[in-house]
């Protein structure tokens, strides 16, 4: 990049048919982590060109732009690639791929030919990022400032009407409407990745009932940036790509675990080697309130049920500490590539007895409590 003095990329998508609005949901979102690699590295070379101009990016309007078009142009001569291959990682190191190349003076006709070509492709496309907006962006206070601001930006991008005098998005209500009635039942939602879920929620915030883009969008940027924290996109590369051969394995190291009314921790769990029983760091107030909600829930077993079980409560909860820790458990599938989602992760906890003694609200508790939902 540093050899040509400026530099403009149109993106498009692939050739995915009714799919392309999903795709296009997706590469608007991905906005942010332009922006935000800018925002870090206000030094680098991708930022400053931004910021002054000589770096533009655009993308698909309305109708999809599929060609494969490099044009480099000098003071008197052109050099062109047309062909097949997009400007990816995997075009460039793993496809097979063809381009063609040609070259010439730019008082040839064939190159007023490739200049309209780009010039009908720029036509069919809108603003993606530029110098402007990108200078408003590096005024955020912080990164969740800056994500709901780009966020925000993104959704005025979007236009549910065609007019070619507006740099907008076109993205139709037809649209719309197929991409809802596909993923409204459940079954079709656990088919997507992560990254598809945002999509289909986003949907859902910017679009009404109409499949129309609703007026009153003040708090989208807020929105959209809260479902990102609640959907996460499972790209974490694995902590440990061995598989697990052992139960012991599961456990954190050092493992704390509960023995004869004492804590103790260990290097490892089997046969508890090597234990050292430690002192809880909990103090006052803090532990006042992690003693109360323990309390509180034997409380409610032992005094609102017909039968009182605020003992097998109490029972349960102290087993736990020697069990395999499952907020660990949570955590492991969420960094695996077979992760769709943090809140996909199943936890079971096995409960017999009568019908109707708060079985599940015990476990819904216990859940809540092991796997952070609470922050903790």
């Amino acid at each position: 990049m540093p050899r040509y003095s400026r530099v403009t990329l149109i993106l498009g998508l692939s050739d995915n048919g009714k799919d392309s609005f999903g795709r296009r949901l997706n590469q608007l979102r991905e906005r942010n982590a332009f922006v935000n690699y800018g925002y870090q590295n206000p030094t680098s070379t991708f930022t400053k060109r931004i910021l002054d101009g000589s770096l533009q990016f655009f993308f698909t309007k309305k109708n999809l732009i599929h060609t494969k078009l490099y044009l480099l142009t000098g003071a008197k001569t052109y050099l062109a690639y047309t062909g097949s291959m997009n400007l990816t990682e995997a075009a460039l190191h793993h496809n097979l791929e063809q381009l063609i190349c040609d070259y010439g003076f730019q008082t040839d006709r064939l190159y007023d030919c490739y200049q309209q070509l780009f010039a009908d492709n720029l036509k069919n496309a809108a603003e993606y990022l530029d110098a402007k907006k990108m200078a408003g962006f590096m005024k955020a206070k912080n990164t969740e400032q800056l994500q709901v601001n780009v966020f925000h930006d993104s959704t005025e991008m979007i236009s549910n009407v065609n007019d070619p005098q507006k740099d907008k998005i076109v993205i139709t209500p037809a649209e719309v409407k197929a991409f809802r009635e596909k993923y409204a039942s459940d079954q079709a939602l656990k088919s997507l990745s992560a990254s598809d879920k945002v999509s289909v929620a986003q949907t859902v915030k910017i679009f009404g009932n109409g499949s129309h883009k609703r007026r009153k969008l003040a708090g989208i940027g807020q929105e959209l940036y809260s479902l990102t924290q609640l959907i996460q996109h499972a790209d974490h590369p694995k902590v440990n790509q061995e598989k697990i051969q052992k139960e012991e394995d599961l456990f954190p190291k050092p493992v704390l675990f509960y023995r004869d009314d004492r804590f103790f921790s260990s290097p490892r769990i089997k046969y508890h080697l090597n234990a050292q029983p430690i002192q809880s760091n909990l103090a006052g107030e803090d532990l006042k309130r992690q003693l109360q909600l323990f309390c509180d829930i034997a409380h409610e077993y032992d005094t609102y049920k017909e039968v009182s079980e605020g003992w097998q409560a109490c029972d349960f909860m102290c087993f736990l500490f020697e069990t395999p820790w499952l907020w660990k458990v949570r955590k492991m599938y969420e960094l695996s590539k077979s992760s769709k989602s943090r809140e996909d992760v199943p936890l079971g906890v096995a409960l017999i007895g009568q019908g109707r003694t708060g079985k599940s609200t015990l476990g819904k508790r216990l859940a809540a409590q092991l796997t952070g939902r609470w922050g903790l």
